[in-house]
């Protein structure tokens, strides 16, 4: 059970990180090339898998790693980013959480958020072939 002290840290947390990395991210990427046509099929993809998440054990699972890495490597870090918290928004809306359990958003974000930076990161690190910014 998370104590009303960490859910205020949680939420602190991702009210400094998120929007402030989002901006910094946003400074570094080009949108000038963008395949609307492409963004929006891929876009429509992930929604459509978000859609319809399994349910094990009273958990949401859910598929978007793959459809996530292909909009990475296609358009980049930052519409990845928007890509995957829209994707997570509505898996959060369907799961109808209770009023204790709204700290879920910022976690989860945070949660996505990291794992996205980091294989970017990784992906960069190892100078990898792509269209990826």
């Amino acid at each position: 059970m998370v104590n009303s002290s960490k859910k205020r840290w949680i939420w602190a947390a991702w009210a400094i990180i998120w929007p402030a990395s989002l901006f910094l991210i946003y400074q570094q990427t080009n949108l000038d090339n963008l395949k609307w046509l492409d963004l929006g099929a891929f876009t429509a993809l992930a929604i459509i898998v978000e859609l319809f998440p399994i349910m094990v054990n009273q958990i949401p699972v859910f598929f978007l790693n793959g459809i996530t890495l292909v909009i990475y490597l296609n358009f980049g870090l930052f519409v990845e980013l928007i890509i995957t918290t829209i994707s997570v928004t509505i898996v959060l809306l369907q799961v109808r959480m209770t009023k204790k359990d709204l700290f879920r958003i910022p976690l989860n974000y945070l949660m996505f958020f990291l794992m996205s930076v980091s294989a970017a990161g990784v992906y960069n690190l190892f100078d990898l072939p792509g269209d990826a910014s």
